[in-house]
């Protein structure tokens, strides 16, 4: 039997089913040995609410709080609780509103649902009865600070030291985790397939876009993050927010940054195509086969910015073979002209939430570990471990802003500006790829789901 997500096969049933209980398993013990060494009872979970614009009844998008996804894969399901003690069996309280301006949920069926005390409710009224009488032996997670009339009284919300476990925890994924990233690669690749042949046949951006969101069976707010859909220039523009609706008329180059959700867990991926086979062609070839020989430095217990300052090596090689600056490997990257042409970190954790957490936490005591000075965009740096999944994205642009900032600062004598004007038009490039980490080398989640579309 298929898992069907939106009328799309993405996962199998059957090994959810079979892998989930260990994957609770995980989470109560861990909750287990946070409640006995703490003066806590409970732990409270809040799947988060509903917001609203200011002065009006229009709602933004729900994002359900990542803690809570956890354990249950209730992705679209606002004001629902999960309440654990020790020992005893979890209680999903959950909100089934009685409305006629919208669609109420429907009632839990799932693999999941038998390791649960299910309990609905209609309304927010009705949610009290069932949490524990002693507001001070419950803490309460939830995704921020909430309305009063959601805590239910309960004043210990997410607990510095609780949350530091939680989010290093977080950083190496279950079994079940790791089959729901691997069915949000196939997803996002669905999509990325539709984008790279809407693209060759001219489309405009806005018209890529939503046949990606059609070939992933997403709407915009399912989305894990707003799709960067990039042709020509405006590839150079690394969180690019907006999509042309006319056709380009002269299409050159095109980045897709696009990812996927399977039960709220991430993809995370990023192409980029020349139009024609040409001398950005060969960059982008380049440049693939140095994300390549990143990936393949990976190993247990060297650190990850190791692997990024190994990436800007590499960058110079390629800026050196390309000619777009001048100098040696060590001066291109003491004078930061590698910064220049590729100003982001090498990557960051991949989860339930697309830059998860835990990035730069040592241990789950909460002691961080320092960014560093030369690379401030670094979103990690940790060591790596068994089962982290991470991306790996180096990439290379003209950015006029940061060009510019290198004439300021008097390093503009090593850049190539004729050079640099050929691959304005084509804005950049970045390659990502999303990464699990094994006893020796990697699953490369991202090639393998394409490997199975070819």
């Amino acid at each position: 039997m298929i898992l069907r997500m939106n009328n799309k096969q993405f996962t199998n049933t059957k090994c959810l089913k079979k892998i989930y209980p260990a994957h609770l398993d995980r989470l109560k013990t861990e909750f287990d040995q946070i409640l006995d060494d703490s003066q806590y009872q409970y732990a409270i979970i809040f799947s988060g609410a509903i917001k609203h614009s200011k002065m009006d009844d229009n709602p933004y998008p729900f994002r359900a709080n990542p803690y809570f996804c956890r354990w249950l894969p209730l992705i679209q399901h606002p004001n629902c609780y999960l309440v654990y003690q020790s020992g005893k069996k979890p209680i999903l309280i959950y909100f089934q509103e009685k409305d006629f301006w919208h669609k109420s949920v429907e009632f839990p069926s799932s693999y999941w649902v038998k390791y649960f005390k299910v309990i609905i409710v209609s309304s927010i009224k009705e949610v009290s009865p069932h949490l524990p009488s002693n507001n001070k032996e419950c803490f309460f997670i939830t995704d921020d600070l909430v309305d009063e009339k959601y805590t239910n009284g309960i004043n210990n919300i997410n607990p510095i030291n609780v949350i530091n476990i939680l989010n290093y925890s977080r950083t190496t994924k279950t079994k079940y985790e790791i089959e729901c990233l691997r069915a949000a690669s196939k997803r996002a690749v669905s999509g990325h397939l539709i984008a790279k042949n809407k693209f060759k046949n001219g489309a405009s951006e806005f018209d890529i876009h939503l046949s990606y969101c059609k070939a992933t069976n997403h709407s915009e707010n399912e989305l894990p993050y707003k799709n960067i859909i990039a042709i020509n220039e405006n590839a150079s523009i690394l969180h690019y927010q907006h999509y042309m609706k006319n056709k380009t008329n002269n299409p050159s180059s095109f980045l897709i940054d696009a990812g996927a959700c399977v039960n709220g867990y991430a993809a995370d991926i990023t192409r980029t195509y020349a139009f024609k086979n040409n001398e950005f062609q060969s960059l982008i070839d380049a440049m693939d086969k140095v994300q390549q020989e990143i990936i393949n430095l990976i190993k247990i217990d060297i650190t990850f910015i190791e692997l990024h300052l190994n990436a800007h090596e590499k960058i110079a090689k390629l800026i050196q073979q390309f000619g777009l600056a001048n100098g040696s490997i060590e001066s291109l990257i003491s004078n930061k002209i590698t910064n220049t042409f590729f100003p982001h970190g090498l990557g960051h954790f991949l989860g339930l939430q697309v830059h998860d957490v835990g990035g730069f936490l040592e241990n789950s005591q909460g002691k961080k570990i320092q960014k560093s000075k030369q690379h401030p965009n670094l979103r990690l740096n940790r060591k790596i471990e068994k089962n982290q999944i991470f991306t790996i994205e180096p990439g290379l642009y003209a950015i006029d802003l940061l060009i510019n900032k290198a004439k300021i600062d008097g390093t503009s004598k090593m850049l190539n500006i004729e050079k640099i004007a050929w691959l304005k038009p084509y804005g950049g490039i970045r390659i990502e790829d999303n990464i699990r980490v094994l006893d020796e080398g990697v699953e490369n989640l991202t090639r393998d789901a394409f490997a199975e579309r070819y």
